[in-house]
């Protein structure tokens, strides 16, 4: 059973995710939720369409971060694992995509910890 966040496989949690909703409409994945067992992966695939000129935009608040939490944003396709921290995120990050190529990619969410969370992800 993988559960590797930095894996081009398909990642199976242990744990248990709790209040979670999450949607994914138009190109933009939205996902909240309560608290999550640490290291739950939520997962979302999505496409790029032109790496050299789209960026990954994050929109991600965490309500409660008790010390040494964190949110690890992962993207994955193929060889090529990136991961970013995006606990404390004061503005929407806005993430190049030209080291991945066209296609699919796995955006992930690791949850370390962190609690009362909402985000909005897209690429543009």
């Amino acid at each position: 059973m993988n559960t590797d966040p930095s894996s081009d496989e398909r990642v199976w949690n242990l744990g248990v995710i709790q209040m979670s909703v999450s949607n994914y409409w138009d190109g933009v994945w939205n996902f909240s939720f309560k608290r999550a067992s640490d290291g739950f992966v939520e997962e979302r695939n999505m496409k790029i369409e032109d790496a050299e000129t789209q960026k990954l935009y994050a929109d991600i608040s965490c309500g409660t971060v008790p010390d040494g939490a964190s949110l690890i944003l992962w993207l994955v396709q193929g060889d090529r694992a990136e991961s970013v921290d995006v606990t404390d995120l004061s503005k929407t990050l806005e993430y190049p995509l030209e080291g991945f190529k066209d296609g699919k990619i796995h955006v992930r969410l690791q949850i370390n910890g962190v609690e009362d969370v909402t985000s909005e992800i897209t690429i543009e």
